[in-house]
């Protein structure tokens, strides 16, 4: 209420005569003071100074060519990770991103620190960056020097290359491949992993497929269930990964394989090891069930194809009378619709 009162006691100096209120002609006058009118000349200098301190369109256009390339690397995989999401969710490329990085400004900033465009991306984008290279990023964008990349001066690098949405877009086998080949090359997306090839590993496999084979073929399920239920039974928290060569063994021989000993042990240890530090090693199973279960048919596989396919023996002939009769119930009410 102070503070009020000096306000309305300043501007109602000039008239004496007036009650107290605050003339708002003269708070008017105050606040154009300074300010160009429409009729008036502007001074270069003054011009040149205020245009200084704005941050212009054209400016962080320009630069993006000069961009470091952890910057494009950046770029690529947050379009690519768009197109995904669009792909399976809708949406623009600009909603996309604008709920994305709102979900992730845990400050309400309007902005992006390192530390939180690196949550961002290994959380929602899957990709793999250290806390360095996402200061670079920040730094890229940060145009104002106060530490936060301001999003709405990133948001126009989002649409760099790509056609308006309404646009028709037919990409040829030549296009495709060279964009796979760009995000195959990029650092911040993770690859595929694959162990080196290893004559024991795959005759491993190989027993292991044999035995479930026939385990398979005399009381049902699928080579994913019970490889699963192998490593769970040495894994009961679900850590998704072994470090102790006897659980390994105990794993093996769960799954048949009674000639298994440390070597083999070692040897699943080095080739799954997905671990940064490999001097820590671990066995990340979930690779190894993968490379297992390649061309596993399950319950909702069309069955002409299961027929045809050289697992058809992992099924036993009671379920597929079975698929085939829903098969047939699902054919005749498809033909109703």
């Amino acid at each position: 209420e102070t503070e009020e009162k000096e306000i309305i006691e300043y501007y109602n100096n000039n008239h004496p005569n007036s009650v107290s209120e605050v003339h708002y002609k003269d708070l008017l006058d105050d606040i154009q003071r300074g300010e160009p009118t429409i009729i008036s000349a502007v001074n270069p200098i003054e011009e040149t100074a205020r245009s200084s301190k704005e941050i212009h369109f054209e400016e962080i256009n320009r630069s993006y060519g000069n961009s470091p390339k952890i910057v494009k690397y950046f770029i690529e995989a947050l379009q690519n990770y768009i197109t995904n999401k669009m792909r399976h969710d809708g949406g623009t490329p600009y909603s996309v991103c604008h709920d994305l990085m709102k979900t992730y400004d845990y400050d309400y900033s309007n902005g992006f620190n390192a530390k939180e465009l690196q949550t961002l991306c290994i959380k929602a984008m899957k990709l793999q960056i250290t806390i360095q290279q996402a200061q670079e990023i920040v730094n890229f964008y940060d145009l104002r020097k106060n530490g936060q990349m301001e999003l709405d001066k990133f948001y126009p690098h989002i649409s760099i290359g790509s056609q308006p949405l309404l646009h028709h877009v037919e990409k040829t086998p030549r296009t495709i491949a060279l964009i796979r080949e760009s995000l195959s090359k990029n650092p911040l997306i993770p690859k595929e992993y694959h162990p080196h090839p290893n004559k024991l590993l795959e005759k491993l496999k190989s027993d292991i497929k044999n035995y479930l084979e026939k385990k398979i073929k005399a009381v049902g399920g699928s080579l994913k269930s019970w490889i699963e239920e192998a490593f769970l039974f040495w894994d009961p928290k679900g850590y998704k990964c072994l470090t102790d060569i006897n659980h390994i063994i105990g794993v093996c021989k769960r799954l048949g394989v009674e000639w298994a000993n440390e070597e083999i042990a070692n040897i699943l240890l080095t080739s799954y090891n997905t671990n940064s530090n490999k001097q820590q090693k671990q066995m990340n199973y979930s690779i190894f069930i993968n490379e297992l279960i390649t061309n596993d048919p399950h319950f909702i596989t069309d069955t002409t194809t299961i027929l045809s396919n050289k697992h058809k023996m992992y099924i036993p002939d009671n379920i597929i009378q079975i698929l085939n009769i829903i098969k047939s119930k699902l054919d005749k009410y498809i033909n109703k619709s």
